[in-house]
């Protein structure tokens, strides 16, 4: 699903040829309604379907930042520990791109939160009728495109993901009277659902017009970077892992280039699984598209690569007790989807920031049990959020 979404944005675009100098027509302010689903997005099959308002402020033809409120009518009788009732979703950040006289094509990625009214209240455990509201981290990360019917109207498609961190480690205690209890224990996960929205715009305030230039690239950026990356460290927990590293940048031409990036998370996961422990390595190289100002560029990114483990199972469950055993370090395949957005402060220095889904793909593996009798962990693929800032020269 994201390597098709990414793909889908760099086609877009490729397809569209951007002149070095555009003056667009625009306003400042713009306010919305808007419809959308979001399939999949709890932890059955429900998909949610519900009405929202919008509003964006441009602050050139190219460049805006959007609030958004969307209030899914949907619903559902059951509750969880993690979801239940009605959905409302809250985001707000930056969108850029390309505006032309009669349509604009645009890369969103937008922070805020998805929220539950009817979740079990784990504070009131005597009372198992008693519902509170849950509230999870969520980015909505995709395309936009936009149609000009009118001076005014504005009609709009957005498709994308919207990347749910649900929380972890939730405990749910049940009376069963004379002295005894049981317990139910969440632990949480990450999802990647769409998110589909159809809306229109009226666009407040005088029409403006700003010529914005289009410089050329510089050929080579590179710098330094952390990585905050929100994924599932085996069945148990989901983490926020904090990580090191660089990137390196090679452009062809003002819109496209290749881009790759090395980073190291030094936090040590003692439990050791089928497909992962220990510390995590990332190695990342693909493509990027985009556009790009005097002062700042965007770009939508793919970039394969690998997630390394320092420790894993080994493949012999005989030895499991053998304290000298040789843990193996495991090797999982990525697939980095996403935006990056760069700040020129000077002409050869820059601020970078990368918003994407980084998917992981835990590679099946083959095993013999304690008594020498083959069996197999089939593979699987979970999305994490990973955002990054970075710091880098160009030249």
């Amino acid at each position: 699903m994201p390597v098709r979404s990414a793909v889908a944005v760099l086609v877009f675009f490729a397809t569209i040829q951007v002149s070095s100098v555009t003056a667009q027509q625009f306003t400042k302010r713009e306010l919305g309604i808007t419809t959308s689903i979001i399939p999949n997005d709890r932890i059955g099959a429900t998909t949610d379907s519900g009405i929202g308002a919008r509003f964006s402020y441009n602050f050139t033809s190219s460049l805006a930042v959007e609030t958004e409120a969307n209030y899914y009518l949907t619903g559902t009788s059951q509750r969880g520990l993690l979801s239940g009732g009605r959905a409302i979703s809250l985001l707000a950040g930056p969108k850029a791109g390309i505006r032309k006289r009669k349509f604009g094509i645009f890369f969103k990625s937008r922070f805020g939160v998805l929220t539950f009214s009817n979740v079990f209240n784990t504070a009131a455990l005597s009372d198992l009728y008693s519902t509170s509201r849950k509230t999870h981290a969520a980015m909505d990360l995709g395309g936009v495109a936009e149609l000009y019917p009118t001076s005014r109207l504005v009609l709009r498609l957005d498709v994308g993901q919207l990347l749910v961190r649900y929380g972890d480690s939730t405990l749910l205690v049940f009376p069963l009277g004379n002295g005894l209890s049981a317990e139910e224990r969440t632990d949480g996960f990450v999802v990647s659902p769409w998110h589909i929205a159809v809306g229109a715009s009226y666009r407040l305030g005088s029409l403006q017009t700003i010529v914005e230039s289009e410089t050329g690239p510089s050929r080579v950026q590179f710098g330094v970077q952390y990585t905050l990356q929100t994924l599932q460290r085996d069945v148990l927990v989901t983490r926020d892992e904090s990580a090191i590293g660089g990137w390196l940048t090679y452009n062809l031409n003002r819109h496209f280039g290749f881009d790759a990036a090395a980073s190291f998370f030094p936090r040590e996961m003692r439990f050791v699984s089928f497909q992962q422990g220990g510390q995590m390595i990332q190695a990342l190289a693909g493509v990027r598209w985009g556009v790009r100002r005097d002062h700042w560029g965007v770009f939508a990114k793919f970039r394969p690569g690998v997630q390394i483990y320092t420790l894993a199972s080994g493949f012999d469950f005989r030895q499991l007790l053998d304290p000298h055993q040789n843990l193996p370090t495991f090797v999982n395949l990525a697939f980095d989807t996403g935006g990056i957005f760069e700040l020129y402060t000077s002409r050869h220095t820059m601020f970078r920031f990368d918003a994407g889904d980084t998917q992981i793909h835990f590679r099946k593996r083959h095993f013999l049990d304690d008594k020498g009798n083959p069996f197999t962990v089939g593979g699987e693929t979970h999305p994490s959020i990973q955002l990054t800032v970075g710091f880098g020269l160009r030249f």
